[in-house]
C-alpha cells in the first residue's frame, strides 16, 4: 500500500513554502529519512525527507511549486525495490559465462601462448674463473 508524504509542520507561522528543488524522480529507491525535496520559506531553505524506505511511485510537485503543510509531495510503495539495468549488466560482467573455458577467463598475461611478463634481470657479477683439476 502506497504511503503517502506531506509536508510536515515547518515552524511556527510558517504554512507553506516554494519548492525549490526536487531530489528524487518517480521509480527511485529511497531510504527513510533520504531527502525529497528542497523547500524554501522565508527563514531558511530546508530538506524535507522521505518517512518510509521504497520506491517513488509518484512525485506531484516541481521545482517552483509553492505547497502548504499537509500537501502530498510523495507517495512511496515501502519494502519494494526497482530493478537495476546497470547493477544486473555489472554482476554479468563480473563474472564468467558457465561454460566459458578457463583459459579465456584468464588474464591475457596467464593464457597458454602468451608471453611472459617483463621481469628485470638481477644485476651481471663476475664469478671467479672455474678450475679444472689436473
Amino acid at each position: 500500500m502506497a504511503v503517502e508524504i506531506k509536508l510536515p509542520v515547518l515552524g511556527e507561522g510558517v504554512d507553506a513554502g516554494t519548492v525549490a528543488g526536487v531530489l528524487v524522480a518517480a521509480g527511485d529507491n529511497v531510504e527513510a529519512d533520504a531527502p525529497l525535496i528542497e523547500l524554501e520559506t522565508d527563514k531558511a531553505v530546508i530538506e524535507v525527507p522521505a518517512t518510509e524506505a521504497g520506491v517513488v511511485a509518484s512525485l506531484p510537485v516541481k521545482a517552483g511549486d509553492t505547497v502548504a503543510v499537509g500537501q502530498v509531495i510523495a507517495t512511496i510503495e515501502p519494502g519494494v525495490a526497482a530493478s537495476s539495468d546497470a547493477a544486473v549488466a555489472e554482476d554479468a560482467a563480473a563474472e564468467p559465462a558457465a561454460g566459458e573455458p578457463a583459459a579465456e577467463r584468464q588474464p591475457q598475461s596467464q593464457q597458454p601462448g602468451a608471453a611472459p611478463p617483463a621481469t628485470t634481470a638481477p644485476p651481471a657479477t663476475t664469478a671467479p674463473p672455474a678450475t679444472t683439476a689436473p
